[in-house]
């Protein structure tokens, strides 16, 4: 019984300690005037105090200060007063100490740990921490004037950005602050920990009052992109919840890797919202390099800042009324590519339309151009006769392309599907992987993808250099080393990948020709290692953290990317001046004026490949375009531009 009495009392102080700090404190004090009590009474009953009260303050000073011991007469009084002393080294001392220190260790791990809400208006909020989540970040934060114009537009002076991940935020923010570098500013980023699945951890980023959210997706999802479709679509589902008529949405812009979800992503939020179909994105991406080598240059002169020439959008007020053939004689160091247009679904855009095509009051202008003060119309030109002809017909895609893919993504089905849309070609693709022929039949027969596109599955390791040989690779017109995302993180697929280069370059290297190589790697920082044998790389979480990030800061670029990169409409594509009957030069205007009769946008050239590609777009118009057997001319062209006449699909 007395210890069952002994472990009921332990417990109780166990619950009651556990309780926090200021139960802790209660005990302590309540411990301190205990002993200050006792001791009290006990020199109070050997005399010398005129009352119990004054004895007690008297133990309660040599309790808290030990000062005090020295000034004490008589044995018993010292003997009380050093007991009282030590006493008060260890209640009041030591464990005050001990529970306050305790207690600031665990408020500092508790506001590390990204559970407070905050409270910010008009900021920008990315729900999920995956490899993109740093590379937007980046992108937002050195976006210039572009995010100068943002801030105008919501009536900021300075971005916020907070971020919302399951993890642990002092995790997250350690590896901000490594990629990042001297970006990373804690003014100015915010990381919480939480669930993008629950309200009540959305509230911790203050997700109502911000001007943008931001749903990356992630190519390493432990159930494949499917969880990671499911995992957006139930969150657009959870902040829809907080619709009002007094407080409405704010624009969310998300990834989705399966387009045929993004109907059902677009239906679940109720505010205004863009969606990136990534596979389709990385589709186009893949198929216009396929068809013309080098292209992959030209993707990184137009997402990247680095580039010559970026698209900019700004109000049509002085082009409104106007042909779409007549505005584009308004630019000298820009090039009009076409006009976004709002209807009751969202923004549609429409790129490198007829020369009929009517710009309307509301549009917003699509311009390529160095820098956004040249996006200014120019006054009308005086009309000109035509000098230049050129041929009328080519033949702009091969007729025939054997392809070795080296891997398997689920990324594969859909540039299948993007491959078939090219009617003039047809392909025939031999794919190898380690992964069973049986599995990935299994995952091709949910895609259909047309007759002109022939596919044969080899199981095999395309890291060792005999089965690669035994493919003699020599023979294909292009080879297409695929980022695997089954391998689990990236750092484990770009070492394969870098391998299978490695290999590559080893039974290419004596071999008498060589197909172009189109490589996908997964961390730029992984670029420099596959340059070499690489004529065009793609570094696919760059081109969709790009997106993300810029159609956040101008809605109207989403439907811009989404024409320009997505399946169907308007398309990059490249090829050899000899091909349009020139010399050695022209005039860049000439240029422009003889794609237009094809019906398509010259937006500038191209020469060399891979490492030492160099691009030129959107020169001035009257600038001597020198031709040599390495330059070809980079157009956008738009095979539904006849439907496209004035109306929305």
């Amino acid at each position: 019984m007395p210890r069952r009495v002994g472990n009921l009392l332990k417990y109780r102080l166990e619950r009651l300690f556990l309780r926090g700090a200021h139960y802790r404190l209660l005990v302590i004090a309540l411990l301190i005037g205990a002993v200050s009590l006792l001791a009290g009474r006990l020199v109070f009953a050997d005399g010398g105090f005129n009352s119990e009260g004054e004895a007690v303050w008297w133990a309660f000073l040599r309790l808290t200060d030990p000062g005090y011991l020295g000034d004490d007469v008589g044995t018993f009084r010292r003997l009380v007063s050093t007991i009282v002393t030590v006493l008060g080294y260890v209640l009041f001392l030591g464990a005050l100490i001990a529970i306050m220190t305790q207690w600031l260790n665990q408020t500092i791990d508790r506001l590390e740990s990204g559970l407070t809400p905050i409270a910010q208006d008009d900021h920008i909020v990315i729900l999920g921490f995956t490899n993109r989540t740093a590379k937007i970040v980046s992108e937002l934060l050195m976006s210039g004037d572009r995010l100068e114009r943002f801030l105008t537009r919501v009536g900021r002076r300075r971005l916020h950005v907070a971020i919302l991940a399951d993890e642990k935020a002092s995790v997250l923010v350690q590896e901000l602050r490594e990629r990042l570098g001297p970006l990373y500013d804690e003014s100015r980023i915010t990381v919480r920990t939480g669930s993008l699945l629950r309200p009540d951890h959305l509230a911790r980023v203050d997700f109502l009052n911000a001007a943008v959210v931001i749903l990356p997706g992630t190519d390493f999802a432990k159930d494949g992109t499917l969880q990671s479709d499911a995992r957006v679509v139930k969150a657009l589902l959870a902040i829809s919840t907080h619709a009002t008529a007094e407080q409405p949405l704010p624009l969310l812009v998300a990834e989705i890797f399966d387009p045929r979800k993004e109907r059902l992503a677009r239906r679940a939020y109720q505010g205004e919202v863009e969606i990136v179909a990534s596979r389709a994105v990385i589709a186009r991406l893949v198929a216009q390099c396929l068809l013309h080598p080098g292209l992959s240059r030209v993707h990184d002169a137009m997402l990247s800042r680095s580039g010559e020439a970026q698209v900019f959008i700004r109000e049509s007020d002085v082009l409104s009324g106007q042909r779409f053939g007549d505005a584009l004689d308004r630019y000298d160091r820009a090039l009009l590519l076409g006009v976004t247009r709002r209807d009751a679904h969202g923004v549609n855009a429409f790129l490198c339309t007829d020369d009929d095509f009517q710009i309307q009051t509301g549009d917003h202008l699509v311009v390529l151009a160095p820098d956004y003060e040249q996006t200014v119309p120019q006054p009308a030109p005086p009309e000109q006769e035509e000098t230049v002809a050129f041929k009328h017909t080519l033949q702009l895609t091969p007729t025939k392309r054997r392809v070795l893919v080296l891997g398997w993504s689920r990324k594969l089905p859909a540039i299948l599907q993007e491959l078939g849309r090219y009617q003039r070609a047809e392909f025939e693709l031999v794919i190898v992987s380690r992964m069973s022929i049986a599995e990935r039949e299994r995952r091709l027969a949910a895609m259909h993808y047309p007759e002109s596109v022939r596919v044969q599955l080899l199981e095999m390791d395309y890291t060792l250099p005999e089965e690669i040989s035994a493919l003699r690779p020599e023979e294909y017109d292009n080879i297409l080393i695929i980022a695997s995302d089954w391998w689990g993180n990236t750092d484990a697929t770009d070492a394969r990948t870098l391998m299978g280069c490695m290999v590559l370059a080893e039974v290419l290297g004596t071999a008498k020709r060589r197909p172009k190589v189109l490589v996908e790697i997964l961390d730029p920082e992984n670029e420099r290692f596959a340059q070499p044998i690489a004529d065009d790389l793609l570094v696919t979480p760059l081109v969709l953290s790009y997106q993300l990030a810029q159609a956040s800061l101008r809605r109207e670029l989403g439907a811009v990317f989404d024409e320009l990169f997505g399946p169907g409409g308007a398309e990059l594509a490249s090829y050899p001046p000899s091909e349009l009957g020139l010399g050695d030069s022209a005039t860049f205007s000439s240029l422009v004026d003889g794609g237009r009769r094809r019906g398509e946008l010259v937006i500038g050239v191209r020469r060399g490949m891979g490492g030492d590609a160099t691009v030129t777009l959107v020169p001035p118009r009257d600038e001597e375009i020198h031709f040599d057997r390495s330059t070809e001319i980079v157009v956008v062209r738009n095979p539904d531009a006849k439907h496209a006449n004035g109306a929305a699909p």
